[in-house]
């Protein structure tokens, strides 16, 4: 989904979210030569990134204009190359994750639901997998139209969770739903149980004075701490402007939502998109997301920042 446009009336950070100034770890773009640097600016979205097996790392993205799953390399994370050639087509919000044996398994949303392929030769190639993963109307009202932008970790107990975005049309909505943050796990990575209630709710960070139908979250990547505890980030509209990010012992229950990233400090100043998170064997870290050029016009891109706290 795509975050709000420049000139768009947005709120300011709520009352129930931690600022930037005092949240735990803060994010800022990366420049260079005064420039914000992008992944690429050629319509794309969604990103995900992956550290490779045999070094590297990838991007995934969703290439808008054909509805595709395309692919960029980087030594470093920070200057990246497209690879020739389309992953999945006719898919979105790609989500991918490597498997114990070294294959390379990508979830995706096609047709409202959320479906996935796999690749043996590193991540170029990927061949569907029959069947849904994960249908819409597991949650009833929270997912009845539409599931995706799913994120998946592999737990302590060999165990996979995947969180996703599940959403109930209403055209009265910013982007037409009503969106929530829902999660299901799975012993193999292909048959899902649902698990029960909500995890994150737009309308539990939104103060009293915002209106429902400007209150929307999208777009979940999560991380496994250490110490087993799940990080999850994602972006909230009438919240907590720019990138959130909350921490859950279980996984199942997050509170105490910071915002980590500005809404400011964005190309366009405008609400960034889908991040992605990625950290380095060095302690560095970095975080993609989505969103348009200085001005807020042109193609939408992706674009990096670097955790400076």
């Amino acid at each position: 989904m795509d975050p709000p446009i420049a000139g768009m009336a947005v709120n300011p950070v709520s009352s129930r979210v931690v600022p930037i100034a005092r949240a735990s770890e803060a994010w800022e773009s990366v420049k260079a030569g005064g420039q914000f640097v992008a992944v690429g600016r050629d319509d794309i979205a969604d990103a995900e990134v992956v550290a490779l097996p045999g070094g590297g790392y990838r991007i995934y993205a969703g290439a808008m204009a054909d509805h595709s799953i395309v692919s960029f390399a980087s030594r470093d994370g920070v200057t990246w190359a497209q690879e020739r050639g389309v992953r999945v087509r006719n898919a979105a919000f790609p989500d991918v994750v490597v498997l114990p044996n070294g294959e390379m398994r990508m979830y995706f949303q096609r047709e409202q639901v959320i479906q996935s392929a796999l690749s043996r030769d590193g991540g170029l190639t990927f061949a569907d997998e029959r069947g849904v993963r994960v249908p819409k109307g597991l949650f009833g009202a929270d997912d009845r139209d539409n599931v995706g932008a799913s994120t998946t970790v592999l737990m302590r107990d060999g165990t996979w969770r995947m969180y996703y975005r599940g959403t109930r049309a209403d055209a009265a909505f910013f982007n037409g739903g009503k969106m929530v943050i829902l999660s299901a796990v799975s012993r193999d990575g292909l048959t899902w149980t649902r698990e029960a209630g909500v995890r994150v709710d737009p309308g539990d960070l939104a103060d009293a004075g915002v209106p429902a139908t400007q209150r929307t979250i999208d777009g979940p990547n999560a991380h496994v701490l250490p110490d087993g505890r799940i990080k999850l980030y994602f972006w909230v509209v009438g919240g907590c402007q720019g990138i959130c990010m909350a921490t859950s012992a279980d996984g199942l229950t997050f509170g105490g939502v910071e915002q980590v990233m500005a809404i400011e400090d964005t190309p366009a100043g405008q609400q960034p998109g889908d991040p992605a998170v990625l950290e380095m064997p060095n302690g560095e870290a970095y975080l993609y997301y989505g969103g348009r050029g200085p001005g807020g016009t042109g193609a939408q891109g992706i674009w990096v920042a670097k955790k400076v706290r």
